[in-house]
């Protein structure tokens, strides 16, 4: 599987008037500034899906910077310009998606999430997501290949993603996450191919992935010892994301990690 990060949310509280000026001069007035109701100062690279809002007065201590941006802003020059502004290290992360892309059909595959109870939706026949919206971790797994078509005309090869979705209660700086910090994705595994379980799991799983709404059914329908069965299968021919997570932060900077510009940082863009 390949590993990625996807969509990113970031807070900070700037209070350096010098760094307040540049901001305004490097970055807001170099970039179309639009409309928002909770920024004063707005401005975005919709290609490249990046957003940024300033409110020097936000009714809060913690912040009054606000930054959204996704695994496909590299080539922006808005957050190439900002981050040789305002290091990205500096920043405080609230919302990190982990992207795990495979080329494997979506009906052959299967989800698994920790021994704990989760709330499991299935929105589509080709999507389920595992935990709460606003909880601190919640795992999608869907055909981005079906999505990219459908949202955007897009062709592309087959293409399955899974998705951990984290959420920092308390903020921390990109410069002081910790692999502990990741912790969180202890027990989520996606089995690639359960053409080759056993036949009386594989009836069981194929069943889960269509969820009891489409006539399939839910975790909770099938008996621990099963529960058991299907997640030492996927311990032992799954893919344990969270050592996925580790491997490429063990060999990367989660700096570098988070975002690689396609042009050196540094310089602002002229």
């Amino acid at each position: 599987m390949h590993v990625s990060t996807d969509t990113k949310t970031m807070y900070l509280k700037l209070t350096n008037e010098l760094e307040i000026r540049q901001l305004h001069e490097l970055i807001f007035k170099r970039n179309k500034v639009g409309q928002h109701p909770r920024w004063r100062y707005f401005t975005e690279d919709r290609l490249n899906g990046v957003k940024l809002g300033f409110r020097p007065t936000f009714p809060t201590a913690k912040f009054n910077l606000w930054l959204s941006f996704n695994g496909y802003s590299n080539d922006s020059s808005l957050l190439r310009d900002l981050f040789a502004l305002i290091p990205l290290e500096r920043w405080m992360i609230k919302r990190l998606d982990i992207a795990f892309d495979n080329g494997m059909p979506f009906q052959q595959q299967h989800a698994i999430h920790p021994p704990k109870k989760a709330t499991v939706n299935h929105y589509s026949p080709t999507s389920v997501y595992m935990g709460k919206r606003r909880s601190s971790i919640q795992l999608a797994h869907y055909d981005k290949q079906r999505e990219r078509g459908e949202k955007r005309g897009m062709v592309t090869d087959t293409w399955v993603r899974a998705e951990l979705r984290y959420r920092f209660p308390t903020m921390k700086r990109v410069a002081d996450l910790k692999l502990d910090d990741f912790a969180a994705a202890k027990g989520y595994q996606i089995i690639t191919d359960i053409s080759r379980m056993p036949d009386d799991l594989r009836d069981m799983v194929i069943q889960l992935n269509r969820g009891s709404k489409a006539g399939g059914m839910d975790w909770d329908e099938v008996t621990r010892a099963n529960q058991r069965k299907i997640r030492e299968y996927g311990s032992a021919q799954g893919v344990n994301l969270h050592e996925l997570i580790l491997s490429s932060l063990r060999t990367t900077d989660i700096g570098a990690f988070i975002y690689t510009p396609t042009k050196q940082l540094g310089e602002l863009t002229s």
